[in-house]
């Protein structure tokens, strides 16, 4: 009986002794887990928030570029007509009054000034 009860006392011994080496080293192996899958899922999903800003960046960059490219080219044709065609003060007004919602950028139409036949957008209603 005293033999049995030596025995059950070094048994839970040996288990409390095994149980303090090991609850410590299971709780830093958790933890250490844990901040590893954080880190590399970090890594992961700011990587893929770069590439998304990228690629709507220059989807944004094209759009733009095409905006700019339309104006650019109603402007310019504009001007060639402006310059290559003759015409007096009145057949130009009356020509340009025909830019009135030429182009939804400037619905206003456009405006020459004849000192240096620079084509304008009449953006702000000038005269």
């Amino acid at each position: 009986m005293k033999n049995d009860r030596q025995n059950t006392k070094m048994l839970k011994g040996i288990k409390a002794k095994l149980l303090k080496i090991l609850l410590p080293c299971i709780a830093i192996a958790i933890i250490s887990i844990i901040v590893i899958s954080y880190m590399a899922s970090k890594k992961i999903i700011v990587q893929e928030a770069k590439n998304l800003l990228r690629a709507e960046s220059k989807m944004n960059a094209k759009e733009l570029e095409t905006w700019t490219t339309g104006i650019l080219n109603t402007l310019d044709m504009l001007q060639n007509t402006l310059e290559t065609v003759p015409m007096d003060e009145e057949t130009e007004k009356t020509y340009l009054a025909t830019t009135v919602n030429m182009n939804q950028d400037f619905p206003n139409g456009v405006i020459s000034r004849c000192r240096y036949r620079r084509i304008y957008c009449k953006c702000h209603n000038v005269t």
